[in-house]
């Protein structure tokens, strides 16, 4: 839709188990496209190789998301 390819190897995450099947090429998709601004994944997670799917969302990680997808078209 926004017309951005992946740009990087997708981040392998520890909790990979825990994704809906649904949601594996998405995640894989937003972990592999890099800002090109600041260089850091679309999404990279939550921190200790978590991508943490069942956690919450807050309104920062909301911004920072929208900007780095913004930045890497």
């Amino acid at each position: 839709v926004l017309g951005i390819n992946a740009n990087a190897a997708p981040v392998a995450f520890a909790d990979a188990g825990s994704f809906s099947a649904w949601a594996v090429d998405a995640i894989a998709f937003v972990s592999s496209t890099v800002d090109k601004v600041s260089g850091k994944p679309v999404m990279g997670g939550v921190g200790e190789g978590l991508f943490s799917p069942r956690g919450s969302y807050t309104r920062q990680q909301a911004f920072i998301t929208m900007l780095r997808l913004y930045r890497a078209s």
